[in-house]
């Protein structure tokens, strides 16, 4: 996948996805998200509730996984590329949210 300037999102307990649809809804300069769970189910349940909001697919991306392989597999370090003016290519995430969907609070 090529570099696009913008924020680079992954929600690593996504559950349903709502919080990732709502990210790419309410925050300008989104150019990807990842809605990662380990629980198929919940995968299948993020696909549905893209195609019901009509989100943007080329932007979000369900996938089933762990979260920790998911975080390692992207940890590499920058790159640059003369051909986009030195501007880096990154493989990594600026934001990781790792809140639980659904977590019990006290």
């Amino acid at each position: 996948r090529p570099f696009i300037p913008g924020i680079k999102i992954l929600d690593a307990l996504a559950a349903s996805g709502l919080r990732s649809i709502r990210y790419l809804n309410e925050i300008p300069g989104i150019n990807q998200i990842i809605v990662n769970d380990l629980d198929p189910a919940a995968v299948q349940l993020a696909h549905d509730n893209i195609r019901l909001n009509q989100v943007d697919v080329s932007r979000i991306q369900p996938q089933q996984g762990d979260a920790i392989s998911v975080l390692y597999s992207n940890r590499q370090e920058m790159q640059f590329d003369k051909k986009l003016n030195n501007q880096a290519r990154r493989k990594q995430f600026d934001v990781i949210d790792l809140d639980p969907y659904g977590s019990a609070s006290p």
